[in-house]
Order: C-alpha cells, then structure tokens, then sequence
C-alpha cells in the first residue's frame, strides 16, 4: 500500500488560518426600520465590515439614518444626549467616549460602509446599535453581540 503526503507550506494557509473577515448587510427604510434587530459577530473575527444602505427614497435631510454602537449599559444615557443643536454633521452626538460608533447620515438610495474596530468591543458584554436621528432611536436599535 502507497501512502502519499501532501504538505502545504504554512505561508499559503497562514493568512486564512490568522485572520478572519466578516460582514454583514443592515438596510434601513422610509418607514423608521432596520431590516436586521440582532447582529452577532464571530469572537474569530478580527475585522468587523458593515454594509449600511438606505433603501427607502426620502432624502437625509428628511428621513435620514445613521448606525450607532454603544454599550447596551449607557444606551439611555446616550440617547438622552440626542440634540438637534448638534448638527445631522456630527449624526446629533456630541462627541462622547460612551459611543463606540457612529456611522455617517445617509438617505434614499445611499449607502455607506464601514469597518469596526472589534478592539472597542468585549466579548459577551451586550451592546446596543440604534439610529441617533431625533425620535428614531425608539424603533431603530437592535443587539449587537460578539459571540
């Protein structure tokens, strides 16, 4: 009997077996929603890709949407904080250490992407995204969870 042995050098699998990339698609509408309530990430992952789209027509001035990131803990906190004065620029946070991230205001037919920085984020400890546009974070917010 014949055994053959295939040895596959450690640089060809390397970059797979190190590093983990994950995404994730969330869209939102004209009728105040996220199309996803929970997102779960992989404690294999080290980079974190969002696909944020606003699906709807209305323009940002007018029904725009933004994702937030915060401990779930300082989520009232933070939405208590929610302030016209600040300006749809600055997504209507004034800049605090209790927001892990914002994401810019988009509206109908826009999208934006962007990557988090899991380094921001504990495993198990719960956490809550939302839109910061005043009066959506009531119907806008879900979990997000490193598993």
């Amino acid at each position: 009997m014949k055994y053959f042995v295939f040895i596959i050098p450690l640089f060809l699998i390397a970059p797979t077996a190190f590093s983990k990339f994950c995404e994730i698609e969330v869209g939102s509408s004209d009728a105040m929603q996220f199309d996803t309530k929970v997102i779960l990430v992989g404690a294999d992952c080290t980079k974190f890709k969002v696909n944020f789209s606003h699906n709807g027509k209305l323009p940002a001035n007018v029904m725009g949407h933004n994702l937030v990131f915060v401990e779930t803990a300082k989520y009232m906190s933070v939405v208590g904080k929610i302030n016209v004065v600040a300006g749809m620029k600055n997504a209507y946070l004034a800049k605090s250490n209790d927001v892990l991230y914002k994401s810019k205001i988009i509206g109908g037919g826009e999208k934006d992407n962007f990557l988090l920085d899991l380094k921001k984020f504990t495993k198990g400890v719960d956490y809550t995204f939302f839109c910061s546009v005043p009066g959506h974070f009531s119907m806008m917010n879900g979990k997000f969870k490193i598993m």
